[in-house]
């Protein structure tokens, strides 16, 4: 499910950007990188940096191919990660000012807008850093117990992906009288339930958490609370009232996560059976 990834590279990436990203790469069990840089104007230096790149890339035992396109960011690297039949696109988070994002656009944000393909968008994680550890200790996964949970699950389970601790969250809004609510949440228990049995077997430990609020603000909230190293959220992209929260919540997450994300896109599911088949 993650053997084959597109990295699109700026060549402006720090040592510990590419430090960080391998690391993830490896705890995801990738084995295979297409690393494409786009550009306005084709240049050698370009290709020497890609080079020397895709070197210290192979000597962490990755098989490597570098590729150059030209054309709008977002779009090339869709197209290109279609065309190439990859697993995902992993994308380093890139910290600018509000303006600048406003005149320009944020090239994650639309990349995870347009793909088919599951996006990982690396940060660096606090809460890494704070144990003094690298890589992916907990993952938490907001569900909406729709139908993302269906395309979401194969990856949860996944064995390649190495995590002891598994943080299951929803967020709901409070119904609007106590028998209502009393019904809401136990809906929602049996739910987690349900998600965490069906993990079980993979996971040391397990935590349901039912919160209330806006879903954005609380992910965030939660995610920092218990210190996740890597958040999982559907996408929805069918149009309904719905999947444009849950589209614009999986689109700004990364301005305020303090750590790594997955984001899931409903096509996701469709691809893997394709390649599978």
């Amino acid at each position: 499910m993650f053997a084959k990834v597109v990295w699109p590279v700026s060549l402006k990436e720090s040592e510990n950007q590419i430090e960080g990203i391998i690391d993830l790469l490896q705890h995801f069990s990738t084995e295979q990188i297409c690393l494409l840089h786009v550009h306005e104007k084709e240049s050698a230096e370009a290709w020497r940096k890609l080079e020397k790149m895709a070197e210290t890339l192979k000597e962490r035992d990755f098989l490597v191919e570098n590729y150059v396109r030209s054309g709008h960011i977002a779009t090339t690297i869709c197209d290109f990660a279609r065309d190439q039949s990859s697993d995902f696109i992993i994308l380093p988070w890139k910290t600018k000012m509000i303006v600048h994002r406003a005149l320009l656009g944020n090239n994650v944000r639309d990349v995870i807008r347009l793909s088919n393909r599951p996006v990982a968008v690396y940060k660096d994680s606090w809460s890494s850093k704070r144990r003094g550890q690298q890589g992916i200790n907990s993952i938490m996964y907001a569900t909406a117990f729709k139908a993302t949970d269906r395309v979401v699950m194969p990856y949860l389970k996944y064995e390649g992906v190495k995590a002891d601790t598994l943080y299951l969250l929803n967020v709901g809004e409070r119904a609007p009288d106590p028998e209502a609510e009393k019904k809401r949440r136990e809906l929602v228990e049996e739910n987690l339930g349900k998600i965490a049995e069906e993990c079980s077997d993979c996971y040391n430990n397990i935590e349901k958490i039912a919160d209330l609020g806006r879903p954005y603000k609380r992910i965030l909230h939660q995610a920092r609370s218990k210190g996740a190293d890597l958040v999982i959220a559907g996408k929805y992209d069918k149009a309904s009232p719905f999947s444009a929260i849950m589209g614009s919540i999986a689109e700004h997450l990364p301005h305020r996560s303090p750590c790594s994300l997955l984001v899931i896109p409903l096509e996701a599911l469709t691809v893997t059976n394709h390649r599978e088949a």
